[in-house]
C-alpha cells in the first residue's frame, strides 16, 4: 500500500527506497514501511492528498419513497 506524504514544513527528506533522493515539496506516493511510519511519527512527513489522483465517488443519495 502507498500513502502519498510530502516534506513537513521548511524539512528536506531523503527517501532511502529512491537512492536517498530528496522528496519533492510537492509530495509522492510512497511504500508504507517502516521508515515511512517513522519518519511521520518524527514530524518529518505530513500525509496529503494526491493532486493528480481522481476524486472518490461520492454514491448517489437514495430516493425518497
Amino acid at each position: 500500500m502507498e500513502i502519498y506524504v510530502k516534506p513537513a514544513p521548511e524539512r528536506r527528506v531523503r527517501v532511502p527506497a529512491r537512492a536517498y533522493a530528496v522528496l519533492p515539496p510537492g509530495g509522492d506516493s510512497l511504500p508504507r514501511d517502516a521508515w515511512l511510519i517513522r519518519r511521520l511519527a518524527a514530524g518529518d512527513l505530513v500525509e496529503a492528498t494526491n493532486p493528480n489522483s481522481e476524486p472518490a465517488a461520492t454514491p448517489a443519495p437514495a430516493p425518497k419513497k
